[in-house]
């Protein structure tokens, strides 16, 4: 079902109101609607709250998880903290770009799968950790990641 995003801008706006702090919560409410951010939602928040298009660019490329446009079926986020670093977390991205077949832009070639390593998911106790669309994974080997993925790939 299509997502009304002016409709729901306009539901957000009065939620959380006009100014320029209302920009991220707003951002963040569409991505969980969408999935994903469209080029024409970030026009129509800089008309809905007057902030320059450029101002919300800035905000979705600075925050791991906001991005414009539809990426893949599965989104795989794979913890690059120090503690999971510590704890295997290189192996596991490794065993995944190899399982997937990932090319340089994190893609994979049929394009249902993105992998990237991002900064922290906040599972250090329980690391190393990955996050699939929504869905967080931890206590993670090797062997643990690809099952979890090949299961994907036979869907």
């Amino acid at each position: 079902m299509a997502v009304d995003v002016k409709g729901l801008i306009q539901e957000l706006v009065q939620e959380y109101g006009s100014g320029s702090e209302s920009l991220l919560p707003i951002l963040q409410r569409i991505q969980e609607e969408k999935g994903f951010i469209a080029k024409e939602d970030a026009w129509v928040v800089s008309e809905q709250l007057g902030i320059p298009l450029i101002e919300i660019y800035k905000t979705v490329t600075f925050y791991e998880l906001l991005w414009i446009g539809k990426r893949a079926d599965y989104e795989i986020r794979v913890c690059g903290s120090i503690s999971c670093a510590v704890n295997g977390g290189n192996k596991i991205y490794e065993a995944i770009v190899t399982e997937l077949d990932i090319d340089s832009s994190g893609l994979s070639r049929d394009g249902r799968f993105f992998v990237e390593k991002v900064s922290c998911l906040g599972r250090c106790d329980e690391s190393p950790a990955m996050m699939i669309n929504d869905k967080v994974y931890t206590g993670l080997t090797p062997e643990k990641a690809r099952e979890i993925v090949r299961e994907l790939k036979e869907k």
